[in-house]
């Protein structure tokens, strides 16, 4: 474990001064991350970077009485834990919020044994101690750049059994990628009926940062002036929109 040698500064200049070494003695740490349920079409995608809406608990088994509380990295200080119970058990839950972003982000526990908590020494000082965490984390709540959106409609309508080409450039190694045809009304917002047959057409990344998706025209197909929409979600679930400037 971690040892601190406690000092009396009322009595560093005493030679003869006893000092005692105390130990940290926590029983046990846990450390429980939760994401938010996926919103995405595969449900059996799992977001790998922490996001708006997850979380960070701790728990934390030592002796009653004491204070303990944690960082993330620089992005926040002394989370606050508690022992309700008062059975020597300190839950502290940190969400993530807009805003919020950092890479490789160090745990740090701070523990606290206040003069009179229940430890076998009887000094009347207050004890310290800090403990960094192996587990780092990543946190992202921006959501993924996309660039540019576009297909391969020109001059013509497309007649059935030929195919509609949509590309999107963006951030690369997207967790999830795809485009809906839709339709508008006249005050610019998307109709319902726009969406039904022509939504979730999936597209895969064929080079870094370009995604490309198709959609091969049926027979019944009558549409004018749609527009293909993109959506990009990353691994911590941030999803961006971007539709092609040029109308189907």
């Amino acid at each position: 474990g971690d040892y601190l040698v406690v000092i009396d500064p009322e009595r560093e200049e005493d030679a003869s001064a006893e000092y005692q070494l105390v130990a940290t003695i926590v029983d046990s740490i846990e450390i429980e991350i939760q994401y938010p349920e996926p919103e995405l079409r595969d449900t059996g995608i799992e977001f790998s970077v922490l996001g708006v809406g997850a979380s960070i608990s701790i728990t934390v088994a030592w002796n009653p009485g004491n204070v303990i509380s944690f960082d993330v990295g620089e992005l926040r200080a002394d989370v606050p834990m508690s022992d309700d119970a008062g059975d020597g058990v300190y839950v502290g839950t940190y969400t993530v919020q807009e805003g919020d972003d950092i890479s490789d982000a160090e745990i740090v526990l701070h523990l606290n044994m206040p003069p009179g908590s229940e430890r076998e020494s009887s000094s009347d000082l207050t004890w310290t101690a800090d403990l960094r965490l192996e587990d780092k984390v990543t946190i992202d709540t921006t959501p993924p750049k996309i660039s540019r959106v576009d297909h391969n409609v020109r001059l013509r309508p497309l007649s059935a059994g030929e195919t509609l080409d949509i590309t999107m450039t963006g951030e690369a190694g997207a967790l999830d990628a795809f485009f809906d045809i839709i339709l508008l009304d006249e005050n610019g917002d998307v109709l319902p009926t726009g969406i039904l047959r022509y939504s979730e057409i999936p597209m895969g990344e064929s080079s870094n940062g370009t995604y490309t998706g198709n959609y091969t025209v049926e027979e019944e197909d009558e549409l004018e002036s749609a527009f293909a929409l993109c959506h990009l979600t990353d691994a911590a679930g941030n999803e961006s929109l971007k539709s092609a400037a040029r109308a189907i």
